[in-house]
Parts: C-alpha cells; structure tokens; sequence
C-alpha cells in the first residue's frame, strides 16, 4: 500500500511541474507568460531603482494579424506567431526578458538598456528580421523607459509603451509604411 501512495505522489508532484511550467511559458511560443513578465517588471523596476539606472519596456503588436488568420487560416496564424517569438529570441540578448501576452501582443524587457539601445535593438533589428523572414510581415512598436532619474510603477510603465505602439500604429495607417 505505502508503494501506491508513494507512486501517486509522485505523479501528483510531477502534474504540479507541469502547470507550473505552463503558467510560467506560453506553449505555442515558448515565450514568458504575461503573469511571470508584470512580476519580472516590478523586481527590474526596483533593481533598476535600487542601482540609479534606467530601465526599457518594448511593447510590440503585429499589423495585419487579424487578416492572416481569416484568410490563410489559425494554423498559419501560430506559425507567424511562432517564427515572431524566434526572432525575438534571436535579438535578444541572455539577460533579456520577452513575452507573448497573448493574441498578436508581445513584450520585452531589455535588461541595462537605454531607450536608444532598445530602439536599435527592437525597432530596427527585430523589425527587419521578421519582415524578412515572414513574408513582409510589420509590426507596431512602443517603447517606454523609467529611470534613472524618476521611476514609474509597473501598470503606468506598460501603459505609455502601450499608447506608443498604438501611435506608431496609427502613423502606419496614415503614412502607409512601418513607423516605429
């Protein structure tokens, strides 16, 4: 009997791994969960605090993503999504935190970063890495920063790289070519 309990434990410990992992990683790209990030966010934001140095939030979204999964389907769709995340990852950087917040919307969070770095980093090398390799594909970008001289909280830090994302998306609207 105490051979049964001991085998069932273990099951149950390694179901529990399981959601773990899934509430810590999106499966479809393998990026942080949105949950995992906003905790990230504060501790970097008060690291970021605690050592006088500024810190970046990227916010990007994905023009045109509705139109690929009516037209060419959901499966397409998590193949963009999934070579979206790849390069992600390949600009990125080790110490570099990115998530897939769900839908089209993603984020990084480039650790010792100023806004220029990000720029460069997000806005020119993603950018062009994912057009490249997904057929044309843009994206809107916002970028924010905190520090070093006044820190925002959290939910205020996402919601100015969030309304910087949307400007570039409308300016891509209304000029007709990526602006970021």
């Amino acid at each position: 009997m105490w051979y049964v309990t001991r085998a069932l434990k273990q099951r149950v410990a390694e179901r529990m791994a399981e959601i773990e992992k899934i509430s810590r990683i999106v499966p479809l790209t393998g990026l942080l969960s949105r949950r995992i990030l906003a905790q990230t966010l504060l501790r970097e934001i008060r690291m970021a605090e605690c050592n006088g140095r500024a810190l970046c939030w990227v916010y990007f979204d994905l023009d045109g993503f509705k139109g690929i999964n009516d037209t060419r389907g959901l499966e397409r769709g998590d193949v963009v999504l999934t070579g979206v995340a790849d390069c992600l990852r390949m600009v990125s950087r080790n110490v570099d935190f990115a998530s897939h917040l769900g839908g089209d919307e993603f984020f990084a969070l480039p650790t010792d970063s100023t806004e220029a770095l990000a720029h460069s980093v997000y806005c020119v090398c993603l950018a062009e890495l994912v057009s490249r390799r997904l057929d044309g594909l843009r994206m809107s970008i916002g970028i924010a920063q905190t520090g070093p001289s006044v820190y925002d909280e959290p939910g205020t830090l996402i919601l100015r790289a969030d309304a910087t994302g949307y400007n570039a998306k409308r300016l891509t609207k209304e000029i007709g070519r990526a602006h970021v």
